[in-house]
């Protein structure tokens, strides 16, 4: 009697750019402000009575949980620079001064300030 061979299951992971890699969201609660290790930082300024389920509700709304990272694995700068874009059209940010000071500290290699483009990663549906 012949032996049954396993059914082959494929799994197709497509990504949008050549290499990319799925962007995972995630949400958590941390015991600090900042980073401990960060280089820098910018404060931005928000609208009163601001939830976390508000922002990741606006996230969802707008497709931007569906990122892709370039095949270098980066992209993560030019994801928070379209962020800020979409919390000031939003009116969640309030007010512009401080948007635009920290979209241009993420033109910024830190701690010397070397300019450095945004590597772009990739939205996808």
């Amino acid at each position: 009697m012949a032996r049954k061979q396993a059914p082959i299951i494929g799994v197709s992971i497509c990504t949008v750019l050549l290499g990319g890699s799925k962007a995972i969201l995630v949400v958590s609660e941390l015991p600090y402000v900042c980073s401990y290790d960060a280089q820098t930082r910018f404060d931005l300024q928000v609208s009163a009575n601001l939830k976390v389920k508000d922002v990741y509700n606006l996230l969802l709304q707008n497709n931007r949980h569906k990122y892709e990272f370039d095949s270098d694995g980066v992209g993560c700068r030019f994801w928070t620079n379209s962020q800020i874009d979409l919390l000031q059209t939003h009116r969640i940010l309030v007010n512009p001064a401080d948007a635009a000071a920290a979209k241009s500290g993420i033109l910024l290699l830190w701690p010397d300030r070397t300019p450095l483009a945004l590597d772009q990663g990739a939205y996808y549906h």
